[in-house]
């Protein structure tokens, strides 16, 4: 790899022509794909804010530690450069072509989204047994400190979204769930967007991110919220029924195998990950999409 500024004095100097276009995220990241010349185009993500740096440089670390993680059923792009561009971290990375996880399962032939299901399953699989022994939270807390963390920063005009979080608090407060579970490898945000499928069928994992929950059932979550609660659909049109349960039961069978309180613990994580996108939300329409399925899910008691 080259030095975290050499590349881009070569880059300079050659003037070579370049394209960028930017992508969108939720994250807080800028997101461009750039082409410069005749080379690949890749994909640069830099830091929003200077106080923003060590999160992405966490990722960049996940993102090479998981790829050696997940040989045989999953991957990550490749990281080929990193430095600071006005005091921002950035790192650049080879870009993917393929389908994300949306637009594949609605064109997919049937045995081909089974293998997609198989390589998804393994890749959880793996990071389930990833685990630290030593290293103990309690899913309640975290998740509290979250709800918590996120109330902080809605306006209190915003009485919707006040009330709605503060009705998941009072369900944490009481919750049968799993008093501790040992951390464990993860993706972070294993949402249907940050999983690419190529042409030849690879399945490579993208946007790799903290989670208030360092375990794998944070990442059935992140899937049940595209499944579940249709976060993908704001954006796409409905995935067949089903395929929509094909998957659910295969996830739902894998998180009871691994954990046996998990028909109690997943909705609530599916809850706070629906309730943590609402500080990102740029549009009215993204809000009240969140608003509604988080409702919908605590008037059922989750």
């Amino acid at each position: 790899m080259l030095s975290m500024n050499s590349s881009n004095a070569l880059r300079h100097d050659l003037q070579l022509p370049r394209t960028e276009i930017e992508l969108s995220g939720f994250s807080g990241a800028r997101i461009l794909l750039i082409r410069e010349g005749d080379s690949p185009a890749f994909i640069r993500k830099i830091s929003g804010t200077a106080s923003g740096n060590s999160r992405l440089q966490a990722q960049a670390i996940k993102q090479r530690l998981t790829a050696s993680q997940l040989i045989g059923c999953a991957t990550t792009p490749r990281i080929l450069d990193e430095g600071y561009i006005d005091g921002l971290y950035y790192f650049d990375m080879e870009y993917i072509k393929g389908l994300d996880g949306i637009s594949y399962l609605r064109t997919a032939s049937f045995p081909a989204i089974a293998r997609f299901l198989d390589k998804l399953l393994m890749a959880i699989e793996r990071f389930a047994n990833l685990e630290n022994p030593q290293q103990l939270f309690s899913p309640r807390q975290n998740s509290l400190t979250k709800c918590h963390e996120i109330l902080s920063a809605i306006p209190r005009e915003d009485v919707r979204a006040r009330n709605a979080v503060l009705g998941l608090i009072g369900i944490l407060e009481y919750a049968k769930i799993p008093e501790e579970l040992a951390v464990t490898a993860c993706h972070g945000d294993l949402t249907l967007e940050n999983i690419v499928v190529t042409e030849a069928g690879d399945v490579v994992f993208i946007d790799f991110l903290d989670t208030f929950l360092s375990h794998w059932i944070a990442d059935v979550g992140k899937l049940e919220q595209d499944l579940r609660a249709g976060w993908y659909m704001r954006k796409a049109e409905p995935l067949p029924l089903s395929v929509v349960s094909y998957f659910r039961q295969a996830l739902a069978a894998l998180a009871s195998r691994r954990l046996k309180d998990s028909p109690a613990l997943l909705p609530i994580v599916l809850c706070v990950h629906l309730a943590r996108i609402l500080p990102y939300t740029r549009t009215h329409e993204d809000r009240s999409f969140v608003l509604d399925r988080l409702e919908q899910l605590l008037a059922k008691q989750i």
